[in-house]
């Protein structure tokens, strides 16, 4: 029997719209009415034909076709806003489209549901996924991402995929400068501080880079966190803090000079006003180093202290030419880049 979408349409009672997707693959549409749908099409005899007129299935990757627009995609926007770190990303980013001539789509996807409907009409060469991955939900909603379009996963530094491309810092290499920058200053002891207020993986590597190494080259070192819950991840003798008072208070009590180590540039300005009162603002005293660049948090402090940039713009520039380069290459093989840190005003 021949029979058009149209008649299928009519005989099963379905919008022409539903029976097209149907046949294209069933995407948006409830696996139990994809079954019902196709099992009223075996018993009206309707055969698919070999090639389909109109618009082919959009997962279909031959040549790409160019959109001119990426989307970037993370889990919560939240992060965006809270997150000075992220911030810069994102304008970094920016930056790099507007070079390129691209448009940037911002997009919020959860774990359950549909991906947005800009998503789904695969009208971006790619996307950036800024997501938190190693959950499997979190995994799924990657992999469902890259089953539409190109993907380069960023910022996933213990867990990323090793079926997509991944571009993120070294912060082992930002850990490992701090180091390096407090045994060139002769400092006696470490210190590390965690203005953050919750877990985040990449300031724990950066930290534990520095003090790893500063135990092993035999330096006293204290570790000062907000969180109780994250007193677990670092060595013995860990100081939960509720105001920086106390930190100035446990610090008179290490060895001078005292290399001090912020894993992020939050309240940077702030930390560095409670050294000085608490006379700790000299170099005879204690050297600051911070992870960060973010001007309205670190511009003005004295002594200056030394910054360690996480080259967001870099990471940027190398995800988006690693997603354009890549798009529809179906033999490549995933990698990791590492994108290394600058020191800045040592």
């Amino acid at each position: 029997m021949t029979l058009t979408t149209a008649e299928l349409s009519e005989k099963l009672g379905l919008s022409r719209a539903t029976i097209s997707r149907v046949l294209n693959g069933g995407q948006g549409v409830k696996p139990s009415t994809i079954a019902a749908i196709r099992q009223e099409m075996d018993r009206l005899g309707y055969v698919r034909p070999a090639v389909r007129p109109g618009r082919k299935p959009k997962n279909q990757r031959g040549t790409p076709s160019r959109h001119g627009a990426i989307a970037l995609i993370v889990a919560d926007t939240s992060i965006l806003f809270d997150d000075p770190g992220m911030a810069n990303f994102v304008q970094s980013v920016q930056e790099a489209c507007s070079k390129r001539g691209l448009h940037l789509l911002l997009e919020r996807v959860g774990d359950k549901g549909p991906l947005p409907p800009t998503l789904q009409r695969a009208k971006v060469d790619g996307a950036l996924v800024m997501m938190f991955p190693g959950l499997t939900p979190e995994d799924d909603t990657i992999r469902r991402i890259s089953e539409q379009f190109p993907v380069v996963q960023v910022f996933a530094p213990g867990h990323p995929l090793t079926n997509i491309e991944h571009v993120t810092v070294n912060d082992v290499a930002i850990g490992t400068h701090a180091h390096l920058l407090f045994t060139a200053a002769g400092c006696q002891s470490v210190a590390l501080v965690n203005v953050w207020p919750s877990f985040k993986e990449s300031l724990l590597i950066r930290s534990r880079a520095c003090l790893d190494r500063s135990v092993l080259a035999g330096r006293p070192v204290g570790v000062f966190v907000q969180d109780q819950n994250q007193a677990g991840l670092w060595p013995a003798g860990t100081v939960v803090y509720d105001a920086f008072k106390e930190i100035v208070e446990g610090l008179k009590k290490l060895p001078k000079p005292i290399g001090i180590f912020l894993p992020i540039d939050a309240r940077a300005r702030e930390f560095s006003e409670a050294l000085r009162a608490g006379g700790l603002d000299g170099p005879a005293s204690a050297r600051l180093v911070i992870a960060g660049v973010t001007p309205r948090l670190v511009e003005g402090i004295q002594p200056v202290p030394t910054l360690i940039d996480p080259n967001f713009d870099e990471v940027a520039n190398s995800a988006i030419d690693r997603l354009l380069g890549h798009a529809g290459e179906t033999g490549a093989r995933p990698q990791t880049l590492m994108v290394q840190p600058r020191v800045l005003g040592a």
